[in-house]
Order: structure tokens, then C-alpha cells, then sequence
């Protein structure tokens, strides 16, 4: 089926919809029917998808790459499911699984056929970047969002728990933004400074929107003190600025120079008037985490415990329900709650991740680096657990395989 240009604009701007509805819905939006949660973004997930079928499969090819990346976590999941529910009598948490990787893929294969690749990710800078201020706000304390429209909409249980801290609540602790968890938002915000390069390379974005945002995101990101994704940033600009070093860039030099400069100033700045900036430095517990010990506890029980269903696990959700705490590592979780199998079925999927990328956009350093973030987060704490940040990097990498100029730059 042949479509026009008008058809193609409608379609982008759907997309569009999609992208910001993302940003809103985490702690906004949600209607539940039947058990299961309709939040905003998959309400413009299931109209594209019905609106826009024929756009959708009409591209084979798209289709087979995309597909490909998770088919084999989605058939092992759809057995897994299909197990539980007469083993276990009770597959709900894996049914909800199985949905949230199905909805990935679609938001994957959607974005992947789009023409429109600046307009897409010039809306995504804007979020960004609106995502910033909120965390800002949170910084001083400015309660504004009971007050808007936003807190009257519907929302779900596991919402409501989050929308009376969406402000005061980094006055406090750490910064959240639009996200449910500081951890969430530090994670989302390392990896979109590596994409902000990648983008800024490839002439989607100038100079002046390029700095400004990756600024934004710095000094946001060190206020959510997510330690690991912090480091993984400043580990990606020593690598950046050695092979630009050795590839005799020395303007590159000067900049990095300057943007350092200037970052400074402006957190120094910036840090001055925050009125509770006593509470946003972090304690002596910061330094000497004891999160650390308790991890390494945490990996012995589920090792121990595994040994007792090493084949299908517990069940999703299991070991939260067991123990009230999260594994911090996802792998390990998954092993757990969907055993041994699973685990293999999600390094299958990072391999083909990593297969797709590397067919698509061979020597594309950022867009590897940023692979490479994904896989350390789900091994240092459990970054697919929250589903804002898997949506996020899919849309990401989604965005980054798009034709600028009649081909894959």
C-alpha cells in the first residue's frame, strides 16, 4: 500500500504524541480496565497500531530487523506464560512481562519506520529539556504541579504513591523529574548525553542547542546521585575526547575546555540559590554506602535459592513479593523469578541488540557506548525493572537508525 506525503506527516505526528506522552504518563496518566493499565503512551501506541496497520507491516524489511532483536525473548516469554498459568494457576506478573516487551518492540518497529528523523529528535530535545526544568524546580522546591492540569488526570495505584513527591521531593533526596525513581531519571539522562553527541555530530541539532541541553542534563544528572551513571558519563567523555586527541582534533580541545569552563560556573551559579542545597549534598552514608554489602547478600540468596527452580524460577515479581527489596542486578533477578532459561533468552537479546547496531551503523561510537551503559546498568542494579528507562533507550536507538539524507549516516 502506497502512501503520500499527508499520510506520512499525520503518522510522524502521532509519533510525536507517542514520544511526549512518554515523558507524562510514568506518574500522570493511567486508566486501569480489567487489571490492566492503560497508561497515555500505550493509548497512542494502540491508535497507531490500528491507524496506521498497513505503514506498520507494509515494510518487510524493517519488520524482519526489528522483530529479530526480540524474538527470542517474546517466544520465551509467550511459553513462559503460557507454563505458568497452568502450573503455577497465576501468571498475571508474567503476563505483564510478555506485554511490556511486546509494547517495546512496538514502539521499536513504529519509530524504526518513520521518514522523518530531525523532527522526531528536535521533539525529543524538547523533552529533554523540559524534563530539566522540572528537575530544577525540584531543586528549589516549587510546588507547581498540584496545581495543574496533569494532577487531576487519572491515575492508577502505583502512581499515586509518586505524584505527591514529583517536586518537594528532590528538596529532600534526590531528583526525579517526570520518573519514578532518581535512579530511573540518572540512567535516562546518561545515556541521552551520549545521544545528544551523536546527535549534534550528524547536524540534527546546532551548537547552541547542543550545549545548552547537554549542560541541562549534566548538572541534572549529578543531582540524582546515581553513581554508576555518572561515572559511565564522565568514562564516555575520556574516551570522546581521547579519540578526538588522537585524531589531531585540537579545536576539540578548546571546546571541552570551555564547556567545562562554563559548566562550572554555572553550577556554582546555580548552586548559590538553591534554597535546601544542604539537603541535596549527600551525607557521610553517601560515601560509605552500605548498599554495596547488601547487594553482595542479596546475589548470594538468589544464587542459594535458585538452585531449588533453576529451570523456570519463581514466578515475575517473585522475589520483591518474598523479600521487599529488589535484587540490584537484573540478570540475577530474572534467574530468580524466570530461571536459567531466561537468562539466556535475555543475552541472546543484548547479542542482538548489539548485531543490529552494528549492522545499521558500524563505527558509530556513541550509539555503542550507549549499548554498552544498558548492559552494565541491568548488571549493577536493576535498570530494566524500571520500564521508563527500556522504553527510553529503544526510542533512542530507534531514532538513531533513521535516514537523514536518503541513507543510514
Amino acid at each position: 500500500m502506497v502512501y503520500n506525503n499527508k499520510t506520512d506527516k499525520i503518522y510522524d505526528v502521532f509519533l510525536c504524541l507517542l514520544i511526549c506522552s512518554f515523558f507524562i504518563t510514568i506518574k500522570t496518566f493511567s486508566i486501569s480496565i480489567g487489571g490492566f493499565t492503560l497508561f497515555l503512551d500505550r493509548i497512542f501506541l494502540i491508535l497507531i497500531s490500528v491507524l496506521f496497520l498497513f505503514k506498520i507491516i507494509g515494510n518487510r524489511k524493517k519488520m524482519i530487523e526489528t522483530s529479530n532483536v526480540f524474538l527470542c525473548l517474546i517466544t520465551f516469554y509467550a511459553f513462559y506464560v503460557f507454563f505458568s498459568s497452568f502450573y503455577n494457576g497465576n501468571s498475571s506478573n508474567d503476563l505483564k512481562r510478555l506485554i511490556f516487551y511486546i509494547e517495546i518492540l512496538l514502539i521499536f518497529h513504529i519509530i524504526s519506520v518513520s521518514k522523518n528523523t530531525k523532527f522526531l529528535n528536535r521533539i525529543l530535545v524538547v523533552l529533554l529539556n523540559i524534563s530539566c526544568i522540572i528537575g530544577f524546580l525540584q531543586m528549589f522546591g516549587i510546588d507547581v504541579f498540584k496545581s495543574s492540569l496533569l494532577y487531576n488526570l487519572p491515575k492508577s495505584y502505583d502512581q499515586m504513591q509518586y505524584i505527591n513527591m514529583i517536586f518537594y521531593r528532590g528538596t529532600l533526596t534526590r531528583l526525579t523529574s517526570f520518573f519514578t525513581h532518581s535512579l530511573a531519571y540518572g540512567s535516562i539522562l546518561s545515556i541521552a548525553i551520549p545521544y545528544l553527541v551523536f546527535l549534534y555530530k550528524n547536524k540534527v541539532i546546532n551548537s547552541f542547542v547542543f550545549y545548552i541541553t547537554i549542560s541541562m542534563c549534566v548538572v541534572n544528572l549529578w543531582y540524582t546521585y546515581s553513581r554508576i551513571p555518572i561515572f559511565m558519563v564522565i568514562v564516555y567523555f575520556i574516551i570522546l575526547f581521547i579519540i578526538q586527541v588522537k585524531k589531531g582534533n585540537r579545536s576539540y580541545l578548546k571546546k571541552v575546555m570551555y564547556f567545562i569552563l562554563a559548566l562550572t560556573i554555572f553550577s556554582l551559579i546555580f548552586g548559590f540559590f538553591i534554597k535546601n542545597i544542604g539537603a541535596l549534598m549527600p551525607d557521610g552514608s553517601f560515601n560509605q554506602d552500605i548498599s554495596i554489602e547488601q547487594r553482595f547478600k542479596d546475589y548470594k540468596q538468589v544464587l542459594n535459592e535458585f538452585q531449588n527452580k533453576p529451570l523456570l524460577g519463581y514466578g515475575s515479581g517473585a522475589y520483591f513479593q518474598n523479600t521487599g527489596q529488589a535484587v540490584d542486578n537484573y540478570f540475577l533477578t530474572i534467574l530468580y523469578e524466570n530461571g536459567i532459561l531466561a537468562v539466556i533468552s535475555f543475552v541472546i537479546f543484548f547479542i542482538s541488540i548489539y548485531l543490529f547496531i552494528k549492522n545499521k551503523r558500524s563505527g558509530q561510537f556513541s550509539i555503542l557506548f550507549i549499548f554498552v551503559q544498558v548492559v552494565i546498568y541491568n548488571v549493577t542494579f536493576d535498570a530494566f525493572a524500571f520500564w521508563e528507562f527500556a522504553k527510553f533507550y529503544f526510542i533512542i536507538l530507534a531514532l538513531s537508525q533513521l535516514d537523514y539524507k536518503g541513507k543510514i549516516t
